[in-house]
């Protein structure tokens, strides 16, 4: 994210776009984002591994953007068009080939 944010700044330049206010509650905004959508999370994903095993964690997380999708399809009423059921697919489709166990020899 931080590589692909300072790339694309170089082309769209948001700080020429939307003037920025830096006060308290946009300091406070960043903070709560940073630590409760950042590092939370990723202290839970963590946890989570712990528990469950490296293995069942990444189908889930390989799971998430199909979960994120239909949470936005119920709640914000978004429409999709066929390109994207065919990300879906994608997605499903590689879930399922992680998920098939292997010959050991």
């Amino acid at each position: 994210m931080l590589i692909g944010g300072v790339f694309l700044s170089v082309f769209v330049r948001p700080w020429e776009k939307n003037k920025i206010i830096w006060d308290g509650m946009t300091i406070t905004g960043l903070f709560v984002i940073i630590m409760f959508g950042t590092i939370l999370a990723f202290v839970a994903y963590m946890e989570g591994v712990r528990l469950i095993g490296a293995s069942k964690a990444s189908l889930y997380a390989a799971v998430e953007p199909l979960t994120a999708t239909v949470a936005s399809v119920i709640f914000f009423h978004v429409t999709f068009l066929p390109i994207d059921f065919t990300g879906f697919l994608c997605i499903i489709a590689a879930v399922a080939m992680l998920s098939i166990p292997k010959n050991k020899k």
